[in-house]
């Protein structure tokens, strides 16, 4: 019978930094605010390392006087969540985005995400689960036994 199994079981943080350039942005537009969001996209096995494959969503408000602009990017890259065999069949993988920050440098934008992980990643073998039965004599079946008390005016159930 083939079972699953964990290999890896685990809770991980890892640091995303990048880079985009965004045509179309009004003249003098600031960053007003940027989101992220992070998706595995993956499990690979390399060099005896586990690394999930990551997909990062940013998009960013920017302003200038009283227009606004929003733009998205995505930026994918790897990270290492744990060692093991190549053994691996499946896994699940859920990301949490704790911080994200967008900073312009001269004509690109510098993107960052704080994620945090919970990644189980599972393997499949054969296993024997029953390798022999024996029987032996009937046992009789018993009868149950019971006691029921009642308590007299002033006793306890300790009496």
């Amino acid at each position: 019978m083939d079972i699953l199994y964990f290999i890896l079981c685990t809770n991980t943080s890892f640091g995303h930094d990048g880079s985009a350039v965004f045509d179309g942005l009004p003249e003098g537009a600031e960053i007003l605010d940027c989101v992220c969001d992070a998706q595995p996209t993956g499990m690979r096995f390399e060099n005896g390392k586990y690394l999930l494959d990551i997909r990062c969503r940013y998009n960013i408000l920017f302003g200038a006087g009283d227009e606004y602009t929003c733009k998205e990017t995505e930026q994918s890259f790897s990270a290492e969540v744990g060692s093991g065999s190549d053994t691996h069949n499946e896994y699940a993988a859920h990301l949490s985005v704790m911080s994200c920050r967008a900073k312009t440098e001269g004509e690109n934008i510098a993107l960052s995400a704080d994620i945090e992980a919970a990644v189980s990643i599972f393997g499949e073998a054969e296993q024997k689960v029953v390798t022999s039965v024996k029987l032996g004599e009937k046992t009789p079946a018993r009868r149950a036994a019971w006691t029921v008390a009642y308590a007299a005016p002033g006793e306890t159930l300790w009496d």
